[in-house]
Parts: structure tokens; sequence; C-alpha cells
């Protein structure tokens, strides 16, 4: 009962915060579309491309793509959404054409953008989906997903705008299928744009292992209740990962093989970060602000996570991943429907307690973080590319749309 409260506490917080994300939609959009028009009918109108991650980041398909038209192709008006206050900004700073997430001038170019290209949903729209209602004012724009990652369970998309659907493989697309027609029309399969960039450079440091686990939707619906840490701390999802990082066994493998632990919880867990302190100075909790994903993936030489499919990035390296699925009966019913069979077709051994954790941590140190050639013969099977071409393919997809 308890929790049913807190689900429809969190469900007029959502509807709070959707109000607040479409007022400015009521007071700015309308006097800058009305511009629009008077500016278009003079005849002075480009074809903008919009480009945006979450908005506080630049280190994902997004950025990849936007580096590599501004470096190859400097005469497309091409745009990133990134806040000033964003670790990412200096970064990207140096190929200029930087927007103000939500800002007036963000706004100016949505109206103006004839494509609009995010990792995310309408992520390069101001305040995200709270655009949907005002895009029937405008002449029809170009959506496309260059995505955040590989999907690989079962997942509907019945958005009817999307133009270009991204995906890395026949299988992901196959997880798709019952998605409306337009999105079905609309899936290509080219590739990550950052996988372009993801080479290994385990070799050039200390041995690293990188633990990155994903959120839990159960705890995300209630994430805006007052007493959500308690909530949270309670939770199995806390107590296994954190106990992991506190295992005495696991020390002392660190310590013999002078190996470091980075634990990055995922960008929704981000806030409680400081909640899993360890004390042992060889288990480094790593802050969004602070690491990069994809450097700390090419680093790093084994990678510990329960479904995220972070997995396929770091094993496209051929590396060893460990599978730590301890809640996975709850995870299947409350979250996703896999069409990914992890017996079948992970890219590692799994394991459902601490000690095989350990066990299997052990036994992949001793073998000198060697990837098993069962499951090299699996990521065979896993990319329809592994030619650092992916951008590029998606840039000429993205350009065709006229």
């Amino acid at each position: 009962m308890k929790v049913k409260f807190y689900k429809f506490k969190s469900k007029l917080y959502k509807l709070a915060s959707y109000i607040k994300r479409i007022a400015p939609y009521i007071y700015m959009f309308l006097p800058l579309y009305l511009k629009f028009l008077v500016k278009t009918k003079s005849g002075s109108e480009e074809d903008i491309w919009l480009i945006s991650e979450r908005g506080d980041e630049a280190r994902d398909n997004g950025y990849h793509l936007f580096e590599f038209i501004r470096i190859n192709y400097p005469d497309i008006p091409v745009y990133f959404v990134l806040d000033k206050e964003s670790s990412d900004y200096s970064k990207v700073s140096k190929y200029r054409n930087l927007i103000q997430p939500n800002s007036k001038e963000h706004f100016e170019m949505f109206i103006q953008a004839k494509k609009l290209i995010s990792t995310h949903m309408y992520g390069a729209a101001p305040y995200g989906k709270a655009c949907l209602p005002f895009l029937r004012f405008m002449e029809k724009k170009h959506h496309i997903n260059i995505r955040h990652g590989i999907t690989f369970s079962k997942f509907k998309v019945k958005d009817k705008n999307i133009d270009l659907f991204i995906c890395s493989s026949e299988l992901e697309k196959e997880c798709y299928r019952e998605s409306s027609q337009n999105v079905l029309e609309a899936i290509k399969v080219l590739g990550l744009c950052r996988y372009d960039k993801l080479i290994d450079e385990s070799k050039e440091n200390h041995s690293i292992i990188l633990v990155m686990p994903t959120f839990r939707k159960w705890l995300e619906d209630l994430s805006r209740v007052p007493n959500y840490k308690e909530i949270f701390m309670n939770d199995d999802y806390f107590t296994k990962w954190k106990g992991l990082l506190e295992n005495k066994q696991l020390h002392r493998i660190l310590e013999k093989g002078n190996i470091q632990l980075i634990f990055y919880p995922h960008y929704r867990s981000q806030k409680f970060i400081d909640k899993y302190q360890v004390d042992n100075n060889r288990v480094i909790l790593a802050k969004k602000e602070d690491y990069d994903i994809q450097s700390l993936l090419k680093k790093s030489s084994l990678l510990i996570t329960d479904y995220s499919s972070v997995h396929f990035d770091f094993a496209y390296m051929k590396k060893p991943v460990l599978y730590y699925q301890f809640d996975k009966k709850k995870f299947n019913k409350d979250h996703y429907q896999f069409k990914y069979s992890y017996d079948e077709a992970g890219l590692g051994p799994i394991c459902k307690t601490e000690g095989e954790v350990i066990d299997k941590i052990n036994s992949i140190v001793n073998n000198n973080f060697l990837m098993g050639e069962k499951y090299q013969k699996r990521l065979k099977n896993t990319f329809k590319y592994q030619d650092q071409n992916n951008t590029k393919r998606n840039f000429e997809e993205i350009k065709k749309l006229k």
C-alpha cells in the first residue's frame, strides 16, 4: 500500500514536471515561430541540423557525429545542444556551433531545423517530448534517432514522426518487429557512431576492472518521492552491488594483481554514488562529471555489468565481460521482455551470487584478461559492421533525407 502511494505521488510529480516543461512553449514558441514564418517568406532558409544527447553531455553517438561533420563537412549548418556548465563543454567548444539547452536560441534553432538528431527520442528539441503538441504547426521535420545503446529486449516504438532509426545488427532490428509500420521502415542497420573510436587501450595501463550496472525501473518510478534514498538503500540493487564492492576476497585479488576497480553507476543512479563508499583505495567511485565512459571502456581490462547494453561496447574490443544477474526474474518482469538470450548469445559468463562473481574475476585475472573463445565466436554474430565506418554510414543516410 505504501509503495502504491509513492507511485501515485510520483505520477503527480511527473505531471507537474511536464507542465513546467511545456510552459516555455506557450510564451516563447509563438512569437519566435511567427518571426520564422516572416523570415522564410523572404527566401532565407537553411538546411539546419540540430544534434543532442542529454543536453548536459557530449560523449555519445551525438558528439561523434557532430565532430565528424564539423571536421569533414564544415559548410553544413550543424549545431550541438550542450549546457555551458557541462564537463564536456571545453572538449566540444573548439568545433563551435554550440546551443544552450532550452534557451531562446535553442527554440529558434528547433523551429528552423530540418533535421533533429538525437541519442534519445526528441532530445534535440527544447524540453524534449514537450515539443510534440507544437510539431503540428510546423512543416515536416526529419527526426533521426542515432541511439544511446543497443537494444536487446522486445521493444515497441509507435512514434509517427521518426524518419531514421539506427540499429547495429539484424538481431537488434528484430527486437522492434512489433513497432509501427513507419518505424519499421525507418530502421537502418548502420552501427553506432561512437564505436568507430572504440580502440582497446587496456594494455597501455595497469589493469582496471570496470563495474557498470544499469538502473532499475521500479526505483526510477519512485525517484521523486521525499524518502527515495531510504527506499533505494533498502533495495537489493543497492545492497548487492555495495556488498560486491566491499568483498574482502575481491580486495585481496585487487591487491595481489595491482588492479584498480572503478565503479561507475548508471546515469540515473549517479546521484547516490556517495552511498557506495568503500574503505579501500583500490575501489574508486566514478562520478560522471569526472570520467568519460568511452575512455573508461577503452582503458579497462574487464567489465562487470548486469543487463546494460554497455557490454556490447566492451566486448566489441574483444575484452572479457562478466554478468552479475542477482535479480533476473524481477528485472524481466518489471523492466524488459528480453529478446536477447544471455545463455545463448551472451558475451561472457553469467553469475547469480557474489561468490560466483569473485570466482570468475579470479579466473579471468589469472587468464590475463583474455576473452574466451566461445564468446569471441558469438561476437562475430553480434555486429553487422566492425569497420570504423559507422559514423560515415549514419551521416550519409541522414543526408539523404530531403
